[in-house]
């Protein structure tokens, strides 16, 4: 295929069919890897509270997407500014209600997006498409996944990732200016999609008629954003009392370093292989094939390279939500599996290309172990993916959710008082290895009844909290909690 001068891919039809490639196998496999998720309910603490603050039912409803905060308060202690992920919902609840099929076909839509684009961008980088076809692949079906595709609330990591990997192609293609407004609606998706202009100004020092014009255009675009930020969060938001990642940065990273390499599920898949045979093959799948080139390696053009601007990216997408973040969850490892996949696709394309040409028998052993590390890998992260544990665990999930808003349906059509007939085994808390986990917080239900019982005014409360002093609570008892709706 031609290649630009960029490295960019050149526009034909060679171009356009690299495209069709890229997006046929994002599909298919986000199709085969993430099929299950479309029978998930609406999973989530956060899934109804999103939900109900991102309704929109009149222009005012349209402009408070813009200039309040998302969730809209419903929420106890979050305070985030993600206006195009509050718009992905209003338009799913428009089209689908609470049906939840409806938001998982959105999301796993974004996804393959987000495949797709990380294969283009990859092969601007290399220039091979099999090495990044390979890679998006990868990608659509990597284990680490799963519960960001399932659970709604976490469309906005889908979102930024998939804005801020089409900033990254602008940036290869010289389109600074397109590149800075990706950027903002990335982060107008979810505030870590800020993050990407790091690698694009990194990017940019190997030009030098691009480096001024991109901190221009990125600062036209990043200072309005912050600004509007802070001033609708009245801070910086976050979650109240969030003070650093719990148990360090060094605990965050770790978490994030086993999501990458698959310990949790490929380990129980293929139990031949230990965590730390994994993280073994990784190495090697990103270091093996550079083995054999590292006397041409040169300073200080490779720092601008194609391998750095990876590594780069890797580093500020772990590094940030270390250090703020309350709590590591899964989808924190969202965008940087893309960079994970994004560094095997250029191993395996250098590879490649070593092969055709290298004389050296050490060259070629190590070429090979790079590429052999590579098929492993891929083929334990297909088998780990496709294992149906996983998604039995949110098959159970889904039903105690739906038992328990049957329950809640249930109580309020009762009406104040009326506590006969109550199911006291109606499930809100699923066993999973041995933990407890409570599928719906009190504020859950809050706006679970706001969508579904808009006619009726309903407060949650915890036992913990006192009664009302006119007894009109109604109780919705859950196995081991009890819950009261205020009438």
């Amino acid at each position: 295929m031609p290649v630009g001068s960029n490295g960019a891919m050149t526009e034909g039809r060679d171009g356009r069919r690299d495209l069709w490639v890229l997006v046929g196998v994002s599909v298919v496999a986000t199709a085969l890897a993430a099929y299950p998720t479309l029978r998930q309910a609406l999973l989530g603490w956060d899934a109804y509270p999103a939900i109900a603050g991102s309704r929109i039912t009149s222009w005012s409803d349209l402009v408070g997407v813009f200039t309040e905060p998302f969730m809209d308060g419903l929420h106890p202690t979050a305070s985030f500014y993600r206006p195009l992920t509050a718009l992905s919902l209003a338009l799913d609840h428009a089209l689908y209600g609470l049906n939840a099929t409806g938001y998982h076909v959105t999301t796993l839509l974004l996804h393959a997006t987000a495949a797709t684009l990380l294969g283009v961008w990859l092969r601007d980088l290399f220039g091979s498409l099999a090495p990044v076809a390979l890679a998006a692949a990868l990608f659509a079906v990597h284990p680490a996944h799963v519960e960001t595709l399932a659970y709604i609330a976490r469309r906005g990591d889908v979102i930024a990732l998939v804005f801020g990997l089409a900033a990254l192609v602008a940036g290869e293609r010289r389109r600074p200016g397109l590149a800075a407004l990706l950027i903002v609606l990335a982060a107008l998706g979810k505030e870590t999609g800020l993050l990407f202009a790091v690698p694009l100004l990194h990017r940019s020092l190997r030009d030098e008629s691009l480096r001024l014009r991109t901190a221009i255009w990125l600062a036209a675009g990043a200072i309005p954003y912050v600004a509007a930020r802070s001033e609708i969060l009245v801070g910086t938001g976050g979650y109240a009392g969030a003070a650093g990642g719990e148990g360090g940065v060094v605990a965050f990273l770790a978490r994030t370093v086993e999501s990458h390499v698959g310990t949790s599920s490929a380990a129980n898949v293929m139990g031949w292989i230990a965590p730390e045979m994994l993280l073994g093959l990784l190495a090697l799948a990103v270091a093996a094939p550079a083995l054999a080139r590292v006397r041409r390696f040169r300073w200080p053009q490779s720092l601008l390279g194609a391998p750095a601007v990876i590594g780069v990216s890797w580093c500020v997408l772990v590094g940030v939500p270390a250090l703020l973040a309350p709590v590591w969850s899964p989808w924190y490892a969202y965008a940087p599996v893309a960079l994970v996949c994004a560094a095997l696709a250029g191993a395996a394309a250098s590879a490649a290309r070593a092969l055709r040409h290298e004389r050296s028998r050490v060259g070629l052993t190590e070429d090979l172990i790079g590429l052999g590390a590579i098929a492993v890998l891929a083929l334990t992260w297909i088998t780990a993916t496709l294992d149906p544990a996983e998604d039995r665990r949110l098959d159970v999930a889904s039903a105690a959710e739906r038992i328990a808003l049957v329950s809640v349906d249930e109580q309020v059509a009762l009406g104040p008082g009326q506590r006969d007939g109550m199911d006291p085994q109606a499930a809100s808390l699923v066993d999973f290895d041995g933990r407890e986990v409570l599928i719906l917080a009190p504020y859950s239900i809050d706006a679970y009844a706001l969508l579904a019982h808009p006619a009726v005014i309903v407060r949650a409360r915890h036992p913990s909290e006192a009664p009302t002093p006119d007894g009109t609570d109604v109780e919705v008892t859950f196995r081991g909690e009890q819950f009261f709706i205020r009438n």
